[in-house]
């Protein structure tokens, strides 16, 4: 196995990109014979992750939770039990409008592929939530009675999604960017708006909602994991203590989901290039075939970066592993992309 990083992997948001196309040529060029799968870079209106998922409920938008200047939680009364059921049985189907970007963005991977630009080879990668992210923009009670029925949604957009790409070309990245927050909360508190709406263990039943959905993709179709701390202000919602908890859901969704787990992708703060905090990483054990990518790159850091590599390492001995940045470059300054790009090719080897 490589003992350096094979190639980056790209969260999905790209900085400075206004369209599928744009995103995808300037990433082909910045980060050349380095990538296994290309996202369309979520342009437009999809750069603030799920924030563009509000409006799928814009029938409803008492169901969302509403935010002072601060970006507090605004309490509300707790809705009833019979206003809940009227507005479930009054709810229109949900349009999450994943599966029509995807499609739309994958002509244009096929027609850059086709002129040369893409190279063959390389994967279309459809980056999407877990239920628990969405919910999370909902109240709570809320949120536990429309679980099912975006759930049901959203498997239905990757379902359209392998029925119209063909599977050797597809990728999937589930982004469990609020499940960390919500496992580490203390009872009785409240992380930002990761509230817990279901009965039992926090940590149980957000996997299980996490591995159902890897569950659901077709076996020859790639899938990863994305797991995150948040980026709000280009903040974490907590710090990570060290690497436990990453090694803990990577192992549990592969465990649960019965499929292959093709990547995970986790972050490393600036600040921690100590032993201390890549050390748990020895206990992965998500699957030979699985590839581990690294985020260690930060803009403007090339010391800095080396030293987080050479940190990590030393505890992914015999695993495939490559280097991304924390989280997606959709917030990143757009003058951040060229160091980005030339430290992540710099310390990466070619595919």
């Amino acid at each position: 196995m490589a003992s350096s990083p094979s190639g980056v992997h790209l969260v999905g948001s790209i900085c400075g990109a206004e369209t599928a196309t744009e995103s995808f040529k300037k990433c082909i060029a910045a980060f050349p014979a380095r990538l296994r799968r290309l996202p369309d870079g979520e342009p437009a209106s999809r750069n603030n992750f799920v924030g563009w998922q509000r409006s799928v409920f814009s029938h409803a938008p008492f169901m969302l939770e509403e935010y002072d200047a601060q970006n507090d939680v605004i309490k509300k009364p707790t809705a009833t039990p019979a206003e809940i059921a009227e507005v479930v049985n009054n709810l229109p189907p949900l349009n999450l409008r994943y599966d029509e970007f995807g499609l739309e963005s994958y002509a244009e991977f096929r027609r850059l592929r086709a002129e040369g630009i893409i190279p063959q080879g390389v994967r279309f990668l459809v980056c999407v939530p877990t239920v628990y992210c969405v919910m999370s923009l909902l109240r709570a009670e809320y949120a536990a009675a429309i679980e099912p029925l975006y759930t049901d949604a959203l498997i239905g957009c990757l379902k359209r999604l392998e029925a119209e790409i063909p599977h050797e070309d597809l990728a999937f990245q589930v982004d469990v960017a609020a499940e960390p927050m919500l496992i580490k909360a203390e009872p009785g508190t409240v992380i930002y708006h990761f509230e817990q709406y279901w009965e039992g263990d926090a940590f149980t039943g957000s996997m299980e909602r996490v591995a159902s959905l890897v569950r659901s993709v077709a076996p020859d179709v790639d899938v990863g994991l994305h797991i995150c701390y948040g980026d709000m202000g280009h903040k974490h919602f907590i710090e990570p203590v060290d690497t436990a908890d990453i090694v803990k859901i990577s192992n549990t969704v592969a465990a649960e989901s019965n499929r292959v787990l093709n990547w995970v992708h986790f972050p490393v703060p600036k600040s921690r290039d100590d032993d201390a905090y890549f050390a748990p990483l020895v206990g992965l054990n998500a699957g030979e075939e699985t590839e581990f990518y690294v985020g260690l790159v930060h803009p403007n850091d090339e010391a800095g970066t080396m030293k987080r590599l050479i940190a990590a390492t030393k505890y992914l001995k015999g695993k495939k592993f490559g280097v991304a940045t924390e989280c997606g470059l959709g917030r990143a300054l757009t003058e951040y992309f060229d160091s980005i790009a030339r430290i992540s090719s710099g310390i990466s080897t070619v595919i």
